[in-house]
């Protein structure tokens, strides 16, 4: 039987890629603060680029929601998360989320302490981590190991670098 007569029988044939520049990266966004359910929505952007000189490539495994998740949402936290000005052409976007779990998917050019696999937490308030890919410093990330689940590690906050205090004007 011909290959063409084998896949016709089988249907569409998938095309897969191990890289993850074919995957959309999508996030819980926000614009201005308000109630969650009237703020809060899913979106799809353009995969992200490969991280920059000394950053990393995270695929968030778990990321928490925490009472002060919910009053960054209300923009009531003095911690907020700083404007995307680049994914949506609708105007700047936040991605709220201060801990989480990922793994490094890819890992920029100067970075010597991260490799491709590693479990890491984010080191910076308002990282973003309500996302399923993201960019970060390197310098803004803790290797974890693996003696702990993801539910635990998803719970460790740490900070390392200085707050953001910043919403869009109406």
């Amino acid at each position: 039987m011909s290959s063409a007569r084998i896949l016709g029988k089988v249907g569409k044939v998938a095309r897969y890629s191990t890289s993850n520049s074919t995957i959309p990266f999508r996030a819980a966004v926000f614009s201005k603060p308000g109630a969650p359910r009237d703020v809060i929505s899913i979106k799809s952007f353009q995969p992200l680029n490969h991280p920059s000189d000394g950053h990393v490539q995270l695929r968030m495994r778990m990321a928490p929601i925490n009472p002060s998740d919910i009053n960054v949402l209300q923009g009531v936290y003095p911690d907020r998360p700083l404007p995307r000005d680049n994914l949506d052409p609708s105007g700047p976007v936040l991605i709220p989320g201060n801990e989480g779990v990922g793994e490094v998917v890819a890992v920029g050019l100067g970075v010597r302490d991260l490799r491709k696999g590693d479990r890491v937490v984010t080191a910076m308030p308002q990282a973003g981590t309500w996302s399923n890919y993201m960019n970060i410093k390197a310098t803004n990330v803790i290797p974890i190991g693996s003696k702990i689940s993801d539910v635990q590690a998803a719970t460790i906050s740490v900070s390392t670098s200085e707050s953001h205090s910043y919403y869009p004007s109406d």
